[in-house]
């Protein structure tokens, strides 16, 4: 996976040559922690493009973090708890406002008087 983002940096530099270093590891999704100085130090270089292509300079793991054998892939279930499930935002419906809101009843075909002025206040395709 790290020739893949190695490709990919190396296009956006192309592309892009006048590109910070941080919004060439975002454009790709790479792991910052990861790829950052990488590219800093190929952007540095006479020769960014072949200097991002240069396997020697190789990306170091994250501070604390292990090795993992494939870093790059994106985590789309968030942070895992210790049984490795991920674990989404508790939600504080009364913090919002929400809380005690009954939505068991509700009366059909009713609009909110100020709106009813309005030719047109929802969106409709067709």
């Amino acid at each position: 996976m790290s020739d893949d983002v190695r490709e990919q940096l190396a296009e956006y530099v192309r592309l892009h040559p006048t590109t910070s270093a941080i919004e060439a590891v975002a454009h790709v999704g790479a792991d910052p922690a990861r790829w950052v100085d990488v590219v800093e130090e190929a952007l540095a270089a006479a020769d960014p493009v072949a200097a991002v292509c240069d396997p020697s300079n190789a990306p170091e793991p994250a501070d604390g973090a292990e090795e993992d054998p494939d870093p790059d892939r994106p985590n789309p279930g968030g942070d895992a708890d210790a049984s490795g499930s991920a674990t989404p935002e508790p939600r504080d419906d009364a913090a919002t406002g929400w809380g005690d809101v009954d939505f068991s009843t509700t009366r059909p075909d009713t609009y909110p008087p100020a709106l009813l002025d309005r030719e047109r206040w929802m969106g409709r395709k067709g």
